[in-house]
């Protein structure tokens, strides 16, 4: 007799009250959320430090913006990538990786790319460059409003792809 019960549930794309409540019922393993150095809504509003505390595994959605924050030449992540002789994608995955301590979802097809993000955890930064990295924000994403209630606006799926 099959029971079709579930191994382990996930969520997305919600706010932290939403989180709470779905998890106090249904208890959740995995959260999937936007978070790159542009985009730290998710930390902002206590997603990722619930997540740690409930032991729920966070995966960072688009941690690249599929390659816009790089394009963008933030001096900070260029100045990193040259003292680190890396790509500044690599500087971002490194960080989100070892300093954040989270999951990250990438993809590629391309064969190189793949190796250059698995060299992304082959080295370490000094703690004043993850400080750095931290603090950085770019203020035109702080700015927008999210709409977790469907009432218009801007949802937070959305929010990655904002300012090419």
């Amino acid at each position: 007799m099959q029971t079709r019960k579930a191994k382990s549930l996930g969520l997305s794309n919600s706010n932290l009250e939403q989180l709470k409540e779905v998890n106090e019922q249904y208890p959740i393993s995995i959260y999937e959320g936007i978070y790159n150095l542009e985009c730290k809504l998710n930390e902002d509003i206590g997603i990722i430090d619930y997540c740690k505390a409930n032991n729920i595994i966070f995966c960072a959605y688009q941690p690249l913006r599929r390659n816009r924050t790089a394009n963008r030449n933030y001096p900070l992540l260029v100045e990193l990538a040259s003292k680190y002789n890396k790509t500044q994608n690599q500087i971002i995955l490194n960080w989100i990786i070892k300093e954040k301590g989270l999951n990250v979802l990438i993809k590629s097809t391309n064969i190189e790319r793949i190796d250059e993000n698995i060299e992304a955890i082959q080295f370490d930064m000094n703690k004043e460059d993850y400080d750095k990295l931290n603090t950085f924000r770019a203020k035109e994403f702080d700015e927008v409003k999210i709409d977790f209630e469907g009432k218009g606006g801007i949802t937070v799926d959305q929010l990655a792809n904002q300012f090419e």
